[in-house]
């Protein structure tokens, strides 16, 4: 896509990013509204037809701490995702920038989390929950989380995710979406939201590594180090809350969102 293109109603005014499965653009109505397009780069087939269908889904979620999904338009044969724009910082560089306390960071973990129990209450699972994929901006005197894409978001009841494709983000992605991304299900992402707590008091990823072997092999044996020896001062619940979800076993993690917020605190 080139600046000025025209996409429906929408113009190319700046490129954002690009990832394996989509290219994300800002782009104006004619009224200068801004919206972030994502433009999926499938063409054809069943996983467009899917496509089409969770996009339609994504437009059902309404929540302030979930990216709007104002429509599902098709452009030379693909899905465009029109969302909200969002102008904020990634978790990593609002860590970086601000420099934010304990607490403020679990507050802005306990939005996104709510964020995260309203897609699991409409049915559907995200399955890719990584910093990345979440944006920090200024709300009023307070910071908000919210939480911007939904690109491997799976509808429970029509997925269509072949078995033995993996999915996910290396580090955060749950141990059953590592073999098979067929088994996620939402106690995968309260796996991706332990995950993301313990980078928030952490200040480093669980199960980090320069090898992404050495990070899927440390995430299939949930091999990390406690909080406790990386953050010494870091709350026995926020502890208990990490541990509770970071669990091998699907079966012996927190069963909801609900669960590990009550574990927080």
């Amino acid at each position: 896509m080139e600046l000025g293109d025209r996409v429906g109603e929408y113009t190319i005014e700046e490129y954002i990013d690009e990832g394996a499965i989509a290219e994300i653009y800002r782009a104006t109505n004619s009224e200068g509204d801004e919206f972030a397009l994502k433009i999926l780069l499938a063409r054809g087939g069943d996983v467009v037809d899917r496509l089409f269908r969770e996009g339609k889904a994504l437009t059902e979620l309404q929540h302030p701490n979930l990216v709007r999904v104002k429509e599902v338009i098709e452009h030379e044969g693909a899905p465009v995702l029109v969302m909200d724009f969002v102008d904020g910082s990634t978790l990593e560089e609002w860590m970086e920038d601000e420099t934010p306390d304990e607490d403020t960071k679990l507050g802005v973990f306990k939005q996104i989390a709510l964020g995260i129990a309203e897609v699991h209450n409409q049915g559907m699972v995200h399955r890719d929950l990584q910093p990345a994929n979440i944006l920090v901006v200024e709300d009023g005197e307070a910071w908000k989380g919210v939480v911007i894409d939904f690109g491997l978001v799976k509808d429970e009841q029509h997925g269509l995710t072949r078995p033995g494709v993996t999915m996910g983000t290396p580090g955060f992605m749950a141990p059953e979406q590592i073999t098979s991304a067929l088994g996620a299900d939402s106690r995968s992402d309260i796996f991706s939201l332990g995950a993301i707590l313990y980078y928030l008091v952490c200040e480093k990823e669980p199960f980090g590594s320069d090898v992404e072997f050495e990070v899927l092999n440390n995430t299939l044996m949930c091999k990390y180090t406690s909080p406790l020896f990386v953050a010494p001062m870091v709350a026995m619940q926020t502890v208990q809350a990490i541990d509770g979800a970071l669990k091998r076993a699907p079966g012996e993690r927190w069963s909801t969102v609900d669960e590990l917020l009550t574990a927080l605190g």
